[in-house]
């Protein structure tokens, strides 16, 4: 986990990736102040970490950025509740 974005004292988004730098960027969600969390891995195939997450006040839209050190690359993914 490298960075979090918390909406409300209930709803939190949290950004990470794998062990390895060669794991996919994943993004965390919980809507129930961390009783449950949805773990989603970030489209588009290949390694990488999450870097900055911003998400609209109500939760339902926003963006990720990740950092694949490998391949020296930088992804931008949104995010559509």
């Amino acid at each position: 986990m490298n960075v979090m974005h918390a909406v409300s004292e209930k709803e939190v988004f949290v950004g990470g990736g794998g062990v390895s730098m060669f794991d996919p960027p994943v993004m965390w969600h919980t809507a129930d102040g961390g009783a449950e969390w949805t773990n989603t891995t970030l489209p588009g195939g290949g390694s990488g970490i999450v870097m900055g997450i911003d998400i609209s006040a109500d939760g339902k839209t926003g963006f990720a950025t990740s950092v694949n050190p490998v391949a020296s690359t930088t992804s931008v993914w949104e995010y559509v509740q």
